[in-house]
Order: C-alpha cells, then structure tokens, then sequence
C-alpha cells in the first residue's frame, strides 16, 4: 500500500507552495468525501472536501488575497499561456495554461494544469485547477488527474468562509487486489489533502 500514499502525497503535496506558516486565526473541518469514490474501469476516483473559517483578518481582505493568488502562480509551475479573460461564477477572472515540474524521493511528475483565479475582490474569491494531462514516473505513474478548487467568500468582511475541494485519480495495476487499492488511496488522498490542505489555510489567514 505504500506506493499508493506515495503516489498520492507527491500529487496533492504538489498543489501547496511552501513558505513559512503565516499568522492567521483559522479552523478547519473533518475534511471528508464530497461524493463516494467510485471505479471506473482500473481507475478510481477520490473526492474529497473541507470548509474552514478565518476570523480576525489582518490585510485588506480579499484583494490582498487577490495579490497572493497571482504570485503564487509562478511559484507553482511555468505559465504556458497569457492569462486570458473570463468570467468565473459571475466573477471577473482569468485562465492561464501552467506546466508543474515536481520531484519527490526520486519520482517525477510533469502536469498541465488549466488555472483559473476570480474575484470581485469585495466578497469572494476562486482558484481552480483543472489537470489537462499528468505524466509521472516511478509512484507518480499511477495518478491520471488532478483538480484543487479554492472558494472563498465573506458577507462582512471579518468572518471568511474557506471550502477546500479536492479530486485525484489513479491507475490500478491489474495485479493489486481492488479492494486493497482502495483503501489505500483513499487513506493516502485523505493525508495528503489535509497536510495541503493546512499549509494552504495557514497562508490564506496570513493574507486576509
């Protein structure tokens, strides 16, 4: 089972850009499945989500959270595209095409990601991200998709309501049990969105 978590943690792990913890009032719920994992063929799909609350923030709100989003996307990967215009939930915004290089105990993965960052910059905020294609080697060959959406959202500009959703699914090698599979990449899915989960959170509060 452990290539499975492996495989899982580099992924997930992959989606949070490290930097150290930022001050910030936050808490955070049992994350859970968003809906049930399911088969497909060999793949299997693991949903998960988690709200959490920030209070007391310390900036300018959303449009310093704006500011860190956009940072962050060249800290996360190459852009491949120009942010192009769009409208996200009735909220400005823009799409770009990211190339992400990540290694983690001598596996790779390349993934093109479709980034979306939106905001009213008033009371609500979305990044999104969508896999296009994954290569990997090593424990990263079995994830085939990925996708991270941020929802941000105040009404009074003090209490910030944070739901974090998560989506990876992965190849089973036809000689793994099913059931063994299973529980394997669910239990490493589940780690791994909390752990970025938190440090994602943790930066989040720290920018608000």
């Amino acid at each position: 089972m452990g290539f499975i978590k492996k495989s899982v943690v580099l992924a997930f792990g992959a989606l949070a850009v490290q930097s150290a913890a930022l001050a910030g009032d936050w808490k955070c719920n049992t994350a859970s499945f968003s809906k049930t994992p399911s088969w497909n063929g060999s793949i299997y799909t693991v949903p998960l989500r988690s709200t959490c609350t920030v209070t007391h923030p310390s900036k300018e709100g959303f449009k310093s959270l704006h500011e860190f989003f956009l940072a962050r996307l060249t800290k996360l990967g190459t852009l491949k595209t120009q942010g192009k215009s769009e409208t996200l939930h009735s909220l400005p915004g823009k799409v770009w095409l990211v190339e992400d290089r990540f290694q983690q105990n001598g596996d790779d993965m390349i993934v093109q990601n479709e980034t979306h960052i939106a905001s009213d910059d008033k009371t609500r905020l979305i990044s999104s991200t969508y896999s296009q294609s994954v290569e990997g080697t090593g424990n990263s060959k079995y994830v085939t998709y990925l996708d991270s959406v941020v929802d941000v959202t105040s009404k009074d500009g003090k209490t910030f309501k944070v739901v974090f959703d998560g989506t990876i699914q992965l190849d089973k090698p036809w000689l793994v049990p099913t059931s063994w599979f299973a529980s394997g990449a669910e239990e490493g899915a589940t780690s791994a969105f909390v752990k970025t989960r938190d440090e994602l959170i943790d930066q989040i509060a720290g920018e608000l």
